[in-house]
């Protein structure tokens, strides 16, 4: 039976963004920024701490592909997963055990570090509740959506902020890319930005500082619906101009990879850093999408994503105190292997979340199991719907206690990755 699904996004609904508009250089794209959202804003006073901060930074890093949580977080102490893989599985004495029954991938040697500070806590057999078609757009279109409810329109992160208004709303969320996610849809000031280099107006020198002048000189009318979105422009632009043009040492001199989430997560750091507001950062790493050979290509993407979030939660330091990670994918893969040496798409899967207070080092799964006959349909049973991670981390990281606004229809039960 399929579930329903949320409608598909026209490009114009998704991808409305500071950065676009910015790049056409007009005042007409900033006039564009005007439009207010339909969408009702609750009156709920947003928890800040003691630097002024929000109450956290929610870092949504998703694996656009669908991981095999199966290697990634692998079960050694399930026979039936070894039975179901004789080429692919991950031989017991090469695992970063965790728990006596789950281990890290060999190549995640980069989180040990995290787990053993109780930074780390993993979700096993979790995700969509349901799934209609082993459709990646369709999966990842629901789980970003946050609901069963296809006719929404708003993406899940964007309810969490819309319910917690802030006063400073420029840097307030950010999508690392060229479009913003659609998780964001609905938070018409969520900014995109596809590297700090490149978030700026399209000509530089003098001619920037007058084009800047003059559109600084258009907006001047504080009754204006345009001005208020052109200034937060400004301020968007002035702000990620300084942090740019700040020479910037990582704490530690910690060196990142060189790959495009380091560098993603190099930026993110800078931002983070320098934008007190920040709350919601969301970014992608592709191609874990492993029909064929995947003992080839897993590892490298393994070892850099544990490389890339090592780098980054060292250089954040005492700021992962109130900065939350969470890893996800929109489905896992199947438990037996292929004739490529791959994994077909499958269904249930694992979450990372990390951070300074999340209940860490522990695997948190009621285990289906992986023998024939506890199987959905070939696949790893979902024990855990998603959105009770998400939810544990909504209203303990980020102190949102309207959980049943972000996520309508869920019958919130804690699974207990934060605090």
């Amino acid at each position: 039976m399929k579930r329903p699904l949320r409608p598909q996004m026209r490009e114009d609904e998704c991808s409305l963004t500071r950065r676009g508009l910015l790049a056409r250089g007009g005042a007409v794209g900033l006039a564009a920024l005007a439009t207010p959202s339909i969408i009702p804003r609750f009156a709920v006073a947003a928890e800040t701490a003691g630097d002024g901060r929000p109450a956290g930074t929610l870092i949504v890093l998703f694996l656009r592909g669908a991981v095999d949580g199966l290697s990634v977080v692998v079960p050694h102490h399930d026979p039936a997963y070894y039975k179901a893989r004789p080429t692919l599985a991950i031989p017991e004495n090469k695992v970063h055990d965790l728990d006596g029954r789950f281990g890290l991938h060999p190549s995640l040697a980069g989180l040990v570090p995290l787990w053993q500070h109780g930074d780390l806590a993993v979700v096993h057999a979790t995700g969509l509740v349901t799934t209609a078609d082993y459709s990646h757009f369709d999966a990842q279109a629901s789980m970003e959506c946050g609901s069963d409810d296809p006719g929404i329109g708003t993406g899940w992160l964007a309810r969490h902020l819309l319910c917690r208004p802030q006063a400073k709303d420029a840097l307030r969320a950010v999508a690392i890319g060229p479009h913003v996610a659609a998780s964001l849809s609905g938070y018409r000031r969520a900014t995109a930005i596809d590297g700090l280099a490149d978030f700026q107006l399209s000509m530089a020198g003098t001619a920037y500082d007058q084009v800047m002048r003059a559109l600084e000189h258009l907006y001047t009318d504080s009754g204006r619906p345009a001005t208020q979105a052109a200034h937060e422009t400004f301020d968007a632009l002035k702000r990620i101009a300084a942090i740019r043009d700040q020479p910037y040492v990582p704490a530690h001199n910690v060196a990142y990879p060189s790959s495009p989430l380091g560098a993603a997560l190099f930026d993110i750091a800078r931002v983070a850093k320098g934008v007190p507001e920040l709350e919601a950062v969301t970014l992608d790493a592709g191609g874990w999408d492993t029909h064929a050979a995947q003992n080839a290509v897993l590892p490298g993407l393994l070892g850099d994503l544990a490389a890339s979030l090592l780098a980054f939660t060292t250089d954040l330091g005492e700021l992962m105190r109130h900065t939350t990670i969470v890893v996800m994918s929109e489905f896992g893969r199947r438990v037996e292997e292929n004739s490529g040496g791959g994994t077909d798409h499958g269904h249930g899967n694992v979450m990372f979340v990390i951070g300074k207070g999340v209940r860490g080092r522990h695997v948190y799964s009621h285990w289906p199991g992986l023998a024939p006959g506890k199987l959905d349909y070939g696949d790893l049973a979902v024990t855990t719907d998603y959105r009770q991670v998400l939810s544990d981390v909504v209203k303990h990281r980020m102190r949102n206690h309207h959980v049943a606004r972000v996520f309508p229809g869920l019958h919130y039960r804690p699974v207990g990755v934060a605090r």
